[in-house]
């Protein structure tokens, strides 16, 4: 299992790396278009990218914030139970990851539909799929079921947890992980 983790942290490290690649991109693109608007041109192609740009960074950053805990949870309910009982807590932790991976199922599932409906349509200027768009979601749910697996069964295996701002902080042995 610590192969698991491990693979799926390396999969955040490269998500992230993207997303900022991503995110040059998308400003660049834009101070193009603003400065050549400036000068009476433009990039005809630039609102599409920049939407397309968006949507992905807006949907690999939701992963990139789940991995890394700063997702605002129930923290404040989890840190009331987990001062009465701290297996309370774990089984309050549980819960609200069971309900995500209901969530993100729910939102892969109609990603997947969508896309299949959706990816005979193009683009204006690009001529790109419309379903490349919409391909950010389910991406980004499938990775988002991997961090909430990892999360999940890390629940099984602690032996103390303590909630902190920006996510909660587990030991397990000498190890520290974050939910």
């Amino acid at each position: 299992m610590r192969r698991y983790y491990s693979f799926v942290d390396a999969i955040a490290w490269v998500v992230t790396k993207v997303l900022v690649i991503l995110i040059v991109a998308l400003v660049a693109v834009v101070f193009a278009n603003i400065v050549l608007r400036y000068v009476g041109r433009s990039i005809r192609w630039s609102d599409e990218m920049a939407r397309l740009l968006f949507v992905w960074i807006a949907f690999l950053g939701m992963f990139v914030g789940y991995s890394q805990g700063a997702h605002p949870s129930f923290n404040q309910v989890i840190k009331l139970v987990n001062n009465r009982s701290e297996r309370g807590g774990q089984m309050m932790l549980l819960l609200v990851h069971a309900l995500v991976v209901v969530f993100l199922l729910i939102v892969l599932y109609g990603g997947i539909v969508y896309i299949g409906r959706a990816k005979i349509q193009t683009t204006a200027v690009l001529r790109l799929s419309v379903g490349w768009m919409y391909a950010a979601a389910p991406v980004s749910m499938g990775l988002m079921l991997l961090e909430a697996v990892k999360k999940i069964a890390l629940l099984f295996k602690i032996k103390h947890v303590e909630i902190v701002d920006g996510g909660e902080e587990i030991e397990i042995g000498d190890e520290g992980w974050k939910l």
